[in-house]
């Protein structure tokens, strides 16, 4: 079993998180976050698909992983959560949970087994197909992966919300072995993990997976900049990256 999926004294983003109640879960921890709205608190950032409404909790590792024990809990889903499109019809999946217990260390923004630090947002979509660019995330399903990614929004119709919609879609490369055993960028189970370039920019988080051109799996991702200025918009709290 990968490490990724195992209990760990600290938490770090790209490892195993999940649903404390209902069915067996797991997706992936993303980056951390803070907000002066509600100082001293830390939040961690990941889909809402996967960890449930306002007030769930949220444990480390996710039960598909292990079994489910309240002992694991570390973080409670806060209301700063939403699952759709914006008003352009871009797709947006996110939940900020307030970190509960923080375990053995204080959390940090480098990624599990990576030696980058996610030190800055992107802060738009270029949309100009020239622009094509690497980039990596760390999930529980398929641990630290390599892809490309054109800095433009496409059109795809996504089978949850059963609506075309408009995200970033990265194409899987194979740049190390762990990623020519998957041959993809991710599969279900790696939502919610971090999406970053060589330079700590995070781009986004990992929503989903649909069928690629190429081999394997491209993967359909939230941009970060959408995720901050919806939840600006419509609860008017400001995150930043821890």
């Amino acid at each position: 079993m990968l490490p990724h999926r195992k209990y760990q004294n600290t938490l770090v983003s790209g490892i195993s998180i999940g649903m404390y109640q209902g069915q067996p879960s797991a997706s992936t921890l993303g980056p951390f976050f803070k907000t002066d709205a509600e100082p001293g608190k830390k939040f961690i950032l990941t889909v809402s698909h996967a960890v449930g409404g306002t007030g769930s909790d949220v444990i480390q590792p996710g039960s598909l992983d292990e079994l489910s024990d309240r002992r694991n809990c570390c973080a409670v889903v806060s209301r700063y959560n939403f699952h759709g499109v914006d008003d352009d019809n871009k797709l947006l999946d996110y939940a900020f949970c307030e970190i509960t217990d923080e375990r053995k260390n204080s959390v940090n923004n480098r990624p599990f087994h990576t030696n980058i630090d996610l030190a800055y947002n992107k802060h738009g979509v270029s949309g100009t197909i020239n622009s094509i660019n690497c980039v990596q995330k760390v999930g529980r399903k398929t641990a630290h992966t390599y892809g490309l990614v054109y800095d433009k929004y496409k059109k795809l119709f996504h089978e949850g919300l059963q609506r075309y919609v408009q995200a970033l879609i990265v194409e899987p490369i194979d740049k190390h072995s762990s990623s020519k055993i998957y041959n993809n960028f991710g599969d279900k189970g790696d939502s919610g993990a971090p999406v970053f370039d060589e330079n700590g920019c995070l781009w986004g988080i990992f929503q989903g997976i649909k069928t690629s051109t190429n081999t394997g799996h491209a993967a359909v991702i939230v941009p970060i900049h959408l995720i901050l200025n919806h939840v600006k918009k419509e609860f008017n709290v400001d995150f930043q990256l821890i």
